[in-house]
């Protein structure tokens, strides 16, 4: 069985007016909420987004 790659982790910034989440600019979806945890060497951030519509599919394969 072959192994497979540990996840790459996101950086994220977070600014007063700007919350990048690696690439992606996320400041106008996401609340003044954010919490933030050291784990080890790395970091635990938790925030809330607000969204128009949320769906969750039960597979990873959305164009079924």
């Amino acid at each position: 069985m072959q192994r497979k790659p540990s996840p790459e982790f996101a950086k994220i910034i977070e600014t007063p007016n700007h919350f990048y989440f690696g690439p992606v600019e996320l400041s106008y979806v996401v609340s003044n909420s954010t919490k933030v945890e050291k784990f080890g060497d790395k970091y635990i951030v938790t925030t809330s987004f607000i969204a128009d519509d949320y769906t969750k599919y039960d597979e990873d394969e959305m164009n079924n």
